[in-house]
């Protein structure tokens, strides 16, 4: 069953995610998946994407209306978040996602080639 409630630092980590995911998707546009500017945002979207599953194995990041939500919890966006936000409500739309479900033992390999497509 999924989390509804979250923690402060879950919240913040919720805005990592989405703020990573932008940076690594802006860096896929610019470089090739083997170039060496990809390393750091993968490890750092790895790493926030290793701690939001620790606890239920899987992270759902969702595009509801103009709005994202990490799994049922909405995600606030503040005034530092919110180019990172609008660029990955953008993506998902144009791309017509309707989430990204992330399961613990994502790899780098994975997530460069997702963010490259």
């Amino acid at each position: 069953m999924k989390k509804t409630s979250f923690s402060e630092p879950q919240t913040k980590l919720g805005k990592h995610l989405v703020n990573q995911l932008a940076i690594l998707i802006k860096t896929s546009h610019i470089h090739e998946a083997t170039n060496v500017a990809m390393v750091q945002p993968t490890e750092r979207l790895i790493n926030t994407i290793r701690e939001l599953t620790q606890a239920e194995g899987e992270v759902s990041l969702r595009l509801e209306g103009d709005y994202l939500f990490l799994d049922e919890m909405k995600l606030k966006m503040d005034i530092e978040g919110f180019v990172s936000f609008m660029f990955i409500i953008d993506e998902f739309k144009k791309r017509e996602i309707g989430a990204i479900t992330f399961e613990s033992g994502v790899e780098a390999e994975e997530v460069k080639r997702f963010c490259g497509l």
